[in-house]
């Protein structure tokens, strides 16, 4: 039997995406590829005229997907190990990727998950990891990952996690203007987290943020945004949060951190019940904020918080205290660090 071999991309601008933008494909005969991720933080939405979004998020390193995808007979029907929920969404990304793209029979397999619509980017995640893993596979036509968030319905709005998984790294996308394509990514700022800095997350038990029709309702009754906070929000991507993460200044990125989030929080606040979207956690933030800890943020519609902290020690000792509360004692508590790469794709053949 010949030997197997590995190819392993990271699936960055420079690595996975060729210099025009396309996804790279094997000519051989793959007989398996493994795709593993991290998870999305997203801080808020800049909501501009004409439907046209701004963002800013950025990536750590968990949790993550790491997803297995390897091909089987013609005639076989898709085997999917992953748990109940998640295993239903890779059935539904399947046919999604296949409404448009050829993909014979595969066994998908899931040995790390991130949450469901706890506010990590699982859906973006999971789908992407799945484009591009099939892809690979099959030796698809060329695309960018663009191409592919828009094939699997992902990043109508946001594109953090569309950049995330392919760069890694801290994103500022401001929305899209008559200047700029409709993908937003003309003023696009993508800057490397501090590796040193570490992100407490902090999820209440059986809690959920808005997702599906609930969320889709949601923007279309949300009230604009004004232009005096959409301006506001912008001079904080630009003149505070860039230039304090450029600089790796952990005072003033957590106290920029906390400004915009809980700016965008308020406007979200009617379809959220408030600034922050489970009372519980809204309590922790003016707790952590009273022992002087700046740089908490909601991630998406919640519930999950992340403290922003400078250190893993830091991280681990205010987790300790968390636990040690009991108005907070049931939470789940994950330690992530910053990741600056995007997924890593390892592709297995003959």
């Amino acid at each position: 039997m010949a030997p197997r071999s590995t190819a392993v991309a990271v699936f960055t601008v420079v690595a996975a995406v060729a210099s025009n933008g396309a996804v790279w494909h094997p000519a051989a005969m793959s007989r398996a590829v493994t795709v593993t991720t991290g998870a999305r933080l997203h801080f808020g939405l800049i909501v501009a005229p004409g439907h046209q979004f701004g963002s800013v998020g950025l990536m750590i390193d968990q949790p993550g997907f790491v997803v297995r995808i390897e091909p089987l007979g013609k005639q076989s029907p898709d085997r999917i190990a992953a748990t109940p929920q998640t295993a239903q969404r890779v059935a539904e990304f399947l046919a999604q990727y296949r409404s448009a793209r050829s993909a014979a029979p595969v066994a998908v397999s899931l040995t790390r998950e991130i949450p469901a619509h706890a506010g990590l980017g699982s859906g973006t995640q999971l789908a992407l990891s799945l484009a591009a893993g099939l892809s690979r596979l099959f030796d698809a036509p060329p695309a960018t990952a663009e191409d592919l968030a828009w094939l699997m319905g992902r990043g109508k709005r946001s594109i953090v996690g569309r950049v995330g998984f392919t760069r890694g790294g801290c994103i500022f996308a401001p929305p899209a203007t008559a200047e700029t394509p409709p993908s937003g990514t003309a003023d696009l700022v993508v800057l490397p987290t501090p590796a040193d800095w570490r992100f407490l997350l902090i999820t209440p038990p059986g809690q959920t943020g808005l997702f599906g029709r609930d969320e889709q309702r949601a923007f279309q009754q949300m009230a604009p945004m004004s232009a005096e906070l959409r301006d506001r929000l912008l001079r904080w991507m630009r003149e505070e949060g860039q230039p304090a993460l450029a600089r790796a200044d952990f005072p003033a990125f957590s106290a920029a951190l906390y400004a915009f989030g809980r700016a965008v929080g308020e406007h979200f606040a009617p379809h959220q019940g408030g600034p922050f979207a489970h009372r519980q956690m809204a309590a922790l933030v003016d707790h952590l904020r009273e022992q002087g800890v700046h740089g908490v943020a909601q991630t998406s519609w919640g519930p999950t918080l992340t403290v922003l902290c400078p250190h893993a020690a830091a991280a681990r000792a205010l987790a300790d205290r968390i636990a040690a509360d009991p108005r907070w004692c049931d939470c789940r508590r994950l330690c992530a660090a910053p990741r600056n790469e995007g997924a890593r794709i390892v592709l297995e053949t003959d």
